[in-house]
């Protein structure tokens, strides 16, 4: 009987995880998916694993780099790609289990710090079917906020189970967990602050011994991220186009619609955008009181239940410290940046479960209020699902909400491309250019279709258009190589192929032969 009782836990867990997100596995790669995995010569293969410590974590076939490092993410595709190629459904497999186990570790961190399993339980519930996660678990490349969430759990409740109980398992585990979060993902550097957060909530006196190194961890990642790792930072010595008071009022813009969004996970989609908005806007203002005053409220009432509603509300406060825009980022707002900070407010949700429950009276209310909200948030996250299923239904809702991401609508013509939809994305990659004449890739992307569809006057003047922009874009002097060939254009062809294969791109042997005639 008491191993049924340690095992139902987990077992409901397990049943509520698969039940969410079961529908996600049919998904296809959409988004980053296809840089980071599809298209990543870096993760087919492991002897590659020590390289992905020092350098750019994508490369892909034409020998271009993306400025990515998360090597545990990598490690990860690695992983699924040695045992499904390609195919979606692994990949999709293996964000569900570790999903789970982000709830399994939840559970553990609550019960660790409150000694209530219920209370445990109702949290790490409501977590796993909440819908504003389907962007951190049905999306395969939203994975780091799981990896690095697990991570910094298991490193959280080691520290607290150290000071307990000493032990050089628990000593040797927060570091080597500490360190595998980092690697995961950039926004772990907030553990420090959250350790720093339940010393003062608990008043528990924190041992140099053991926060001393952590800090030291801290700084020694920044110095390599920052001196060592610069060229995986190639935004750190530009100068923002904002300063940190024009960006403020975008975090507290978010942080009303994150509110809105854990109470009222409607209308979840990717693409927020990199919007400016001034202080004065009811949204900023609201957003500044919320968060402000949430601390004030953590300051003053540190001793109310055991110190749970100050934890919880400065845990979110400083889980969202990394996406707060002091340093820019590349949108004001994301759903899957929720996934830490998450666990304050699932935390007070389920305290206030608990507490009705706690009355006699009330007790029978309780339950089934609780029940109707896992319920409604298992239906809304079986329902977002299917927005990450199709690449085309997924740009499209995506248009509905961002009509101005240029990403969105070049993303949408490459699908419209892959269904053979030519002059639906061709329309598309026009108004692109009309909107932004200077990206190089749309360029590439249109000579590409009208090679497909015959155009090649239109296709040798989009090829151009792109290799004026970007000299050294390889992909752009292959498509100009296989439009000259098809106009007949032999010389300048195997003058193109041959600036291909110098900028990397793996030109086709089928090219390469029919070139072959024509060479001196």
């Amino acid at each position: 009987m008491r191993l049924l009782e340690k095992i139902a836990p987990f077992a409901a867990l397990v049943a509520l995880g698969v039940l969410a997100y079961a529908n996600s596995i049919d998904g296809s790669f959409i988004w980053d998916d296809n840089t980071l995995i599809a298209d990543n010569a870096v993760i087919k293969n492991f002897s590659n694993i020590p390289s992905i410590f020092v350098s750019d974590n994508i490369v892909t076939p034409t020998g271009k780099t993306f400025h990515f490092f998360r090597p545990i993410q990598i490690i990860t595709y690695m992983i699924d790609y040695s045992r499904w190629g390609l195919n979606p459904k692994g990949y999709h497999l293996t964000n569900i289990i570790l999903h789970v186990l982000v709830a399994f570790a939840l559970y553990w961190f609550v019960g660790n710090l409150y000694r209530d399993k219920l209370l445990a339980l109702a949290c790490a519930a409501i977590f796993i079917v909440h819908p504003i996660h389907t962007e951190a678990v049905s999306y395969i490349s939203g994975r780091a906020d799981p990896l690095a969430t697990l991570f910094v759990l298991v490193s959280f409740v080691c520290y607290v189970s150290f000071l307990s109980q000493g032990g050089l398992f628990f000593y040797a585990a927060i570091f080597l967990s500490y360190m595998a979060a980092l690697l995961s993902r950039e926004n772990s550097l907030i553990f420090p602050v959250l350790i720093l957060v339940y010393h003062y909530v608990f008043r528990r006196k924190a041992r140099l011994s053991v926060f001393l190194p952590l800090l030291i961890m801290t700084a020694a990642y920044i110095f390599l991220r920052t001196q060592v790792l610069i060229h995986l930072l190639p935004e750190f010595n530009v100068k923002p186009a904002t300063t940190v008071l024009d960006r403020l009022p975008r975090f507290f813009v978010a942080v009303t619609r994150y509110m809105k969004l854990l109470v009222a996970p409607l209308n979840l989609h990717m693409e927020y955008g990199n919007k400016i908005f001034k202080m004065s806007e009811p949204a900023a203002v609201a957003g500044a009181a919320i968060f402000f005053g949430g601390i004030i409220f953590a300051i003053t009432g540190r001793r109310l239940e055991k110190g749970l509603l100050s934890f919880s509300v400065l845990f979110f406060a400083a889980a969202l410290v990394p996406v707060s825009n002091v340093y820019p980022i590349g949108a004001y707002m994301a759903e899957h940046w929720l996934y830490l900070p998450s666990i304050g407010f699932f935390l007070l949700v389920a305290w206030a479960f608990r507490k009705i429950c706690s009355y006699r009276y009330l007790k029978a209310i309780g339950v089934v209020a609780f029940v109707s909200v896992v319920a409604c948030c298992l239906y809304l996250t079986i329902m977002q699902n299917s927005y990450w299923k199709d690449p085309v239904e997924f740009y499209e809702r995506t248009l509905m909400f961002s009509p101005e991401s240029i990403r969105a609508n070049n993303d949408l013509a490459i699908a419209y491309e892959k269904m053979g939809k030519h002059q639906d994305a061709i329309e598309i990659y026009r108004e692109l250019i009309k909107i932004d004449p200077r990206q190089p890739d749309v360029y590439v992307n249109l000579g590409a279709v009208y090679v497909v569809t015959g155009q090649t006057d239109y296709a040798i003047a989009a090829c151009e258009k792109a290799i004026a922009l970007e000299p050294n874009n390889a992909t752009a002097h292959n498509n100009l190589a296989v439009a000259l060939y098809m106009k007949g254009e032999y010389k300048r062809a195997i003058e193109e192929c041959d600036l291909a294969l110098k900028y990397g791109y793996k030109v086709n042997p089928k090219l390469f032969e029919l070139l072959g005639p024509y060479r001196e």
